[in-house]
């Protein structure tokens, strides 16, 4: 006797996307910004984090969050990600007005210079769904002994 099972896995899209950008704003950098763990990166982190997410918004949709990456000298340069719903309006363009218009009051920052900003590729591991599992262990235990 042979038994034949079908495992069937379905593939979700990504429910999210993520923009990476990066800003020059007019503060004094710090020594402290090089280790992410240091008291002084997070407290700047998490207001730069705050003020950016308020800002975006205000006029974009589906922002989830903002997350900086690295604080580099030069005033203070702030690499950091924009994960949005993947029914957002954002978009590279409209992230980079948003922010330039931003600048000062109501981001909490001045912006030197450019904004940069890239849309990634979507992440590599989707969710998975596995169907077929529950009965095929109820009706062939032995078969299924990992």
């Amino acid at each position: 006797m042979s038994v034949v099972i079908s495992i069937i896995i379905l593939l979700e899209p990504p429910t999210t996307k993520i923009f990476r950008a990066r800003v020059t704003v007019n503060e004094t950098y710090e020594s402290e910004y090089d280790d992410p763990s240091s008291t002084e990166f997070k407290a700047f982190a998490s207001n730069f984090s705050k003020n950016v997410e308020n800002v975006l918004r205000k006029e974009l949709s589906g922002i989830i969050r903002v997350k900086v990456t690295k604080l580099s000298d030069g005033s203070v340069v702030v690499d950091f990600d924009i994960v949005v719903q993947q029914s957002s309006n954002a978009s590279v363009d409209a992230i980079k007005q948003t922010l330039k218009a931003g600048s000062g009051n109501d981001l909490g920052y001045t912006i030197l210079g450019n904004v940069s900003v890239t849309a990634t590729a979507q992440p590599s591991t989707p969710t998975t769904t596995v169907t077929g599992i529950n009965y095929i262990q109820d009706c062939f235990p032995a078969i299924l002994t990992f």
